[in-house]
């Protein structure tokens, strides 16, 4: 911009030159599209409640690409976590699973042995944006949340347990990549007994109550007669769980701000405005036989009108008819 102004000046004049010559390349519209974001990046992040107990509330997310193994042929992971005591549940499934698979497997697995959720946290896959998948966990009162495409802060645990998960994997596997599915429930033990970061507690301590047995435990002599006292029990899980939950706010307030320093609240944006969108939410759909470079391409497209602001800086948008896209995008894209 200041090239410009400069450029501009050395052959004309007029009162607040550079205030119009600056508003001018900010609202031009092949610079616009053309050029990727310097600003801070819009949308202030905003951390999901705190569940209250465990299994309240869940997020889940897909581990694909994965050889199949197994005499079923799995090659697929459904990745299932609480969100509050962080314990997992790993459930090898198919890629062609479809949405009344997902949720039978997810209903034997989860609900029957740890209750039905309130909430679940999952991204847009068609296996969960499905009707049925939905109709299934509203009959039984849980509300499915939606994370916004191309936002994966919203089932970032998920996201995060996924990476885990394929390290712990491929140390277990080493050249024998199609045995992966022989290691799934080691190492969800392993997740679920070591101390959680976050929270401070082993998973399945917070989960039944008692510190799990680990192999090499098995060997040592128990000194001490363990309480079973009713009142004592309920007592100590309930100030594990309050513990936990301080230690998930804590965590969250200093990730928050560290997040927000690298970050801008979102623009005043109102029904009706016009918006340009990331190539990361829209990509462009290439023609065949069509000449074409992704680095030379436009990085925004659009302009999309505006037709609801949402809560947590989400908009929906009105798109092109036929589009097949979610209308509902977050002001970082």
């Amino acid at each position: 911009m200041g090239k410009t102004c400069r450029k501009v000046a050395s052959l004309y004049y007029w009162p607040k030159m550079w205030r119009s010559v600056a508003s001018f390349v900010r609202a031009y519209d092949r610079c616009q599209r053309s050029k990727g974001p310097t600003a801070a990046r819009p949308g202030l992040l905003q951390p999901l409640p705190i569940p209250s107990c465990p299994w309240e509330s869940t997020c889940i997310d897909r581990l694909t690409g994965l050889p199949p193994s197994g005499d079923e042929g799995f090659d697929t992971i459904l990745v299932v976590l609480c969100r509050l005591i962080k314990a997992v549940v790993l459930i090898p499934t198919h890629g062609t699973a479809g949405a009344e698979e997902t949720a039978r497997i997810y209903r034997q697995h989860v609900s029957c042995k740890k209750g039905f959720q309130r909430h679940i946290v999952c991204d847009r896959d068609p296996r969960f944006v499905a009707r049925f998948w939905q109709t299934l966990h509203a009959s039984s009162g849980s509300e499915v949340d939606f994370a916004t495409a191309s936002h994966h802060d919203t089932a970032g645990a998920a996201e995060r347990m996924n990476r885990t998960l394929e390290e712990a994997l491929r140390c277990l596997v080493d050249t024998k990549h199609s045995r992966w599915s022989e290691f799934l429930c080691d190492v969800e033990f392993a997740y679920n007994s070591s101390v959680h970061e976050g929270t401070g507690f082993v998973p399945l301590t917070l989960d039944g109550g008692k510190s799990p047995l680990v192999p090499l435990a098995l060997n040592l002599s128990v000194s001490v007669e363990p309480s079973f006292d009713a009142r004592e029990f309920l007592e100590e899980h309930s100030q594990m769980i309050a513990a936990v939950r301080d230690s998930l706010h804590s965590a969250q307030q200093v990730m928050t701000q560290n997040v927000n320093r690298r970050q801008r609240p979102a623009e005043n944006i109102r029904v009706g405005d016009y918006v340009l969108v990331h190539d990361t939410w829209w990509p462009r759909p290439v023609e065949k036989g069509e000449e074409y470079a992704k680095k030379l391409d436009s990085v925004w497209f659009g302009p999309f009108k505006v037709e609801t602001v949402l809560l947590r800086d989400n908009l929906e948008v009105v798109l092109p008819a036929g589009s097949r896209k979610h209308p509902i995008s977050h002001t970082s894209n």
